[in-house]
């Protein structure tokens, strides 16, 4: 079977990235109202991407294939933007980023760390994630390298179970419980055990078993889809109700975790209706093309938008533009700096010199 590329996936991809930078600017900022306030839920969404579009390299990949696309795919922009990150710190008074709530951390120790990527240090908060989607990644891997994929929807029920464990836990431990002492997970690499997240990905694999490879589900997975969305609204909440108390401005639980939790549900349902070709409107030319290098942008408007919206902010201010204004500005100069770290990682074109050094076949 052909492997598609679905553009419009493309769009939800920027969608989720400028949620977050839009969330993460103004969320601790005393001189921004919360522009976004519901905007965090873009990473749950970017969750749900990943399990469709790995579902699909999984099916269409070797072990060694698979391995290949997902570090050529990750490393690289991770690199540029570490090195892109140290040399904006380097000229960035720190102040420009703490007096606004925004969490990166210029330290050589946390540049190490996002160049590792699985690490609980790095450049920037928003990196907690990446070792979260390398942990799915490891799954299809063993998988695929045991021969096992049929075994794989089999797993993925069994932890999409322990999930609701888990996440029905956490949420006792909101009312019930000061703490879940090791088991309160936070930010970090025990996120790895996927046992959070694993409901959002499912979701994508579901999404692409039923509408990209039009396998119809069956009652047991019907069922799994439904549980699933039932999970991933409730971690939503969770979150929502844990990041609430921590905004700047005075901001109620309900109006966000329902704006967040609705975000996810328009997003899944076109997610869905894309994926199975209802809703496609971007046709073959320079539109799909252009969509297509947008998609390229995300991973990296991801990696640097705090760092980079921080630093233009700060500089805005000095010329004495409002901070509204400079948040459009910061906007353009995180898509400016996505766009040319993409251009810059093509230029390079990493995978093809090392298919050259080393030979697929050799």
């Amino acid at each position: 079977m052909t492997r598609v590329h679905v553009t419009e996936i493309d769009l939800v991809r920027l969608f989720a990235a400028l949620s977050v930078f839009f969330f993460h600017v103004s969320w601790q900022n005393p001189a921004l109202p919360n522009s976004l306030p519901w905007g965090w839920v873009g990473v749950e969404i970017f969750f749900v991407v990943s399990g469709l579009v790995i579902g699909q390299s999984a099916f269409h990949s070797s072990a060694s294939g698979f391995l290949e696309s997902r570090f050529f795919r990750l490393v690289p922009t991770a690199v540029i933007c570490a090195l892109l990150a140290q040399a904006v710190f380097q000229v960035t008074p720190a102040e420009a980023y703490t007096d606004r709530g925004i969490w990166v951390f210029p330290e050589f120790q946390a540049f190490l760390g996002s160049l590792a990527m699985v690490s609980p240090v790095h450049a920037a908060s928003a990196y907690w994630t990446l070792p979260i989607e390398i942990s799915f990644y490891a799954v299809i891997f063993l998988f695929l390298v045991a021969g096992r994929l049929g075994r794989l929807e089999g797993f993925f029920r069994l932890m999409v179970l322990l999930s609701a464990v888990y996440l029905h836990l956490l949420l006792a431990s909101l009312f019930l419980f000061s703490s879940l002492g090791w088991l309160d997970f936070g930010f970090g690499l025990k996120n790895m055990l996927l046992l959070r997240h694993m409901p959002f990905f499912v979701l994508g694999y579901l999404i692409y078993r039923r509408s990209a490879l039009g396998k119809p589900l069956s009652v047991i997975d019907t069922a799994l889809a439904v549980f699933c969305v039932y999970l991933s609204c409730l971690e939503i909440g969770i979150r929502a109700w844990q990041l609430v108390p921590d905004y700047y401005y005075i901001t109620r639980f309900t109006p966000v975790a329902t704006l967040a939790i609705s975000v996810f549900l328009l997003a899944l349902l076109f997610i869905h209706r894309t994926a199975s070709g209802a809703w496609r409107f971007i046709g073959e030319g320079r539109m799909a093309k252009q969509v297509r290098f947008a998609g390229l942008m995300t991973y990296p408007i991801y990696l640097l938008h705090e760092v980079i919206g921080g630093a233009t902010l700060d500089l805005t201010s000095r010329m004495g533009l409002p901070e509204g204004m400079g948040l459009m500005v910061a906007f353009l100069a995180v898509l400016a700096f996505a766009a040319e770290v993409v251009r810059l990682e093509q230029a390079l074109n990493a995978r093809a010199l090392f298919q050259q050094i080393l030979p697929r076949h050799a």
